[in-house]
């Protein structure tokens, strides 16, 4: 789905995505987006965040609250701190206007592959590749289970961060190292997007009652995920 009040900027997108075979849903209003998101089956969507008829930032704070679907920011806002709210709010990417095609198209790709989910896994099928606290994680699936076998719904970027922490239990990871991690290329480090990110992730996944959070800031460094909590 794409939100974004420029027509021009609509057909546009909607012709190349359409091109690479994707199904595109084309709107220019916040209330067409809620409207049409009642279908449940939209895998992302693209953002403008000056809408006619709302905050394109309110428009993805709403999505992320309602689902782990893929969201890329596409505006004419370059500002930092626009950029650091955005992806406070849950957005994956974010992209400034003008913008090249081909490169809309690759962060789409990247968006999407980093949110497809396979069947679930529990029951009879694979063992988690890890497990802690109450957590089974499934790196090829990218599932996070609890006990009961209920999924726990993260965002692509909040089972990147997961995955990179897994993958160096008890090391100390720097704001820069998860940018990597998660993003697979070099990019601003804004300090406040991991803060949030890691936030959400602990919101997500507490620990068990009066024991320390599973993910310990390291001041002026970083991040340490270790696996095993005190009291």
């Amino acid at each position: 789905m794409v939100i974004d009040d420029d027509a021009a900027v609509l057909r546009l997108i909607e012709t190349a995505l359409g091109d690479e075979g994707y199904t595109v849903l084309a709107g220019e209003t916040v209330a067409w987006a809620r409207e049409r998101l009642c279908t449940g089956d939209v895998d992302l969507c693209i953002v403008d965040l000056d809408l006619p008829d709302g905050s394109g930032l309110s428009l993805v704070k709403e999505l992320r609250d309602r689902s782990g679907l893929g969201i890329i920011i596409l505006t004419g806002r370059s500002d930092e701190m626009d950029q650091v709210v955005g992806f406070e709010l849950g957005a994956d990417d974010y992209v400034v206007k003008p913008f090249r095609l081909r490169e809309l198209r690759a962060r789409v790709n990247a968006v999407l592959r980093r949110a497809q989910t396979g069947a679930p896994a529990r029951g009879d099928g694979p063992s988690p590749d890890h497990v802690f606290g109450s957590y089974s994680v499934y790196l090829g699936a990218r599932q996070v289970l609890d006990l009961r076998g209920n999924e726990i719904a993260l965002t692509p970027m909040e089972f990147d961060a997961l995955a990179a922490f897994l993958h160096n239990p008890n090391a100390v990871l720097s704001r820069d190292q998860l940018m990597t991690a998660i993003r697979g290329r070099d990019w601003a480090s804004y300090d406040r997007s991991i803060d949030g990110l890691v936030s959400r992730l602990r919101a997500k996944l507490p620990a068990p009652e009066g024991a320390r959070p599973f993910i310990a800031t390291i001041y002026g460094v970083g991040y340490c995920f270790r696996p095993v909590t005190g009291g």
